[in-house]
């Protein structure tokens, strides 16, 4: 029994063959013996932090049976954090972690603070990669980090964002029509008045 990719045995791993009902664990090289008739058996394979494995094996006599698992874990950091800051919101969005932990994520977490490092949790979301925070205020400066969550916990946070909400800057470009328009609306109205 080894970690899958390496020759490093696992220990305490419990193999089982059906039909029949045979089953052993392993020792601490990984090694485990079961005496069983040739034929095609169904074989489990789990043990304490890995992804449980099910395959069907040939057996014949004195055959040597090896088996590879996976080791599970909490995914990576999320990938390509970006916050675009609004009028009293600011807006994230990321990429999946490269590298889920060997089970599908179920929730990402969000982070924030108002100074360098000093995020506190803010929200747990499901499996999305967007979030609107509108609890924040203008002209405060904000700081963000993400996580991933699979079945086995949390992983890392993000790296490190930033954004400041702020009142939208009325359009310089329409200064002027508006000056005119209200002119001209002013122009009209006093003439009707002294038209009289």
């Amino acid at each position: 029994m080894y970690k899958s990719g390496t020759s490093v045995g696992i220990s305490g791993a419990t193999v089982s063959l059906s039909p029949g009902g045979y089953s052993d664990t392993t020792d601490y090289n990984g090694y485990y013996s079961l005496n069983v008739p040739g034929g095609i058996y169904s074989a489990t394979i789990s043990a304490s932090g890995y992804l449980t494995t099910s395959t069907e094996v040939s057996i014949s006599a004195d055959r040597r049976q090896d088996f590879y698992l996976t080791r599970f874990s909490p995914p990576s950091e999320p990938l390509n954090l970006q916050a675009t800051a609004g009028d009293n919101k600011v807006t994230l969005d990321w990429t999946a972690p490269s590298d889920s932990g060997g089970w599908a994520i179920t929730n990402y977490k969000i982070y924030r603070g108002t100074t360098p490092g000093g995020e506190t949790l803010l929200a747990t979301i499901g499996n999305v990669l967007s979030y609107a925070d509108t609890t924040v205020t203008n002209d405060v400066k904000y700081y963000y980090q993400v996580s991933a969550v699979n079945s086995v916990g949390e992983g890392p946070r993000s790296t490190e964002v930033s954004a400041t909400p702020v009142v939208p800057e009325f359009p310089s470009f329409l200064i002027l029509p508006l000056f005119m328009i209200t002119t001209l609306l002013a122009v009209i109205f006093y003439r009707r008045k002294h038209s009289k």
